[in-house]
Parts: structure tokens; sequence; C-alpha cells
């Protein structure tokens, strides 16, 4: 069913421009690195996605001061399993909730640092 709901998603969202970032493993861009995450923004209807591993979550997208959030796998209606961060000079950090009781004092699970990239409708 959480299949059938992503391919619903993404087909509604073919026609609406994305803000897109790709996300290298590391502290820094290198131009022949792989990526390995891309987080979206959908910028007509605010909806948001983060593709890994060929796998893409549903995410809650939002702005913490200046920087980006995405929140995907829900337990509860306020509470996710993971967090992917981007702060504004590219860096960004990943949490894993998913073992632990309380989210705070988490420490970031890995490091990427993301660059945005022009994403237009197919």
């Amino acid at each position: 069913m959480r299949f059938v709901l992503i391919a619903l998603l993404l087909l509604a969202e073919a026609t609406n421009a994305a803000e897109t970032f790709e996300c290298q493993s590391g502290d820094y861009w290198d131009s022949d690195g792989k990526i390995l995450v891309t987080a979206r923004v959908f910028v007509e209807s605010g909806g948001a996605t983060i593709e890994v591993a060929g796998v893409v979550y549903l995410a809650d997208y939002r702005v913490t001061g200046f920087n980006r959030r995405w929140d995907f796998v829900p337990v509860t209606k306020e509470r996710y399993d993971h967090a992917f961060i981007i702060k504004p000079a590219g860096r960004a950090t990943y949490y894993d909730f998913s073992k632990s009781a309380t989210m705070k004092n988490e420490f970031p699970t890995q490091s990427f640092f993301c660059k945005q990239t022009e994403s237009e409708p197919d």
C-alpha cells in the first residue's frame, strides 16, 4: 500500500517544479562523486521526498531557522524515525531515531555535503 501512495505522489508531482538537493558522503562536493541521497521539495504542493538507495520516502518538510529539514518514516503524528537536515552551506546530517526512546541529544548517524540542482517538471 505504501508503494502505491508513493507512486501516486510522484505521478502527481511530475508536473510540479521541485527544489532538488543532491548529496554525497563527506564534507565537500566531489564532481566525480556518487550521489547517495536526493532530497526534494515540490514547490506548488509543498510535498517532499527523500530518496536513498533507490527507495523513495515521503517526508514532512520544513525550514527551521536557516536549516531545511525532512522528517520521514512516521511513528506517531508528531514523531518520526528519521531526519535529514541541510544547513545553508550545504553540510547535511542524517539522524536515525528508530532505536531511541527520545530524540534529545542524539548525534548524527551520517554526514553529507549537498548541492542544490536545477529541477524542472518532466
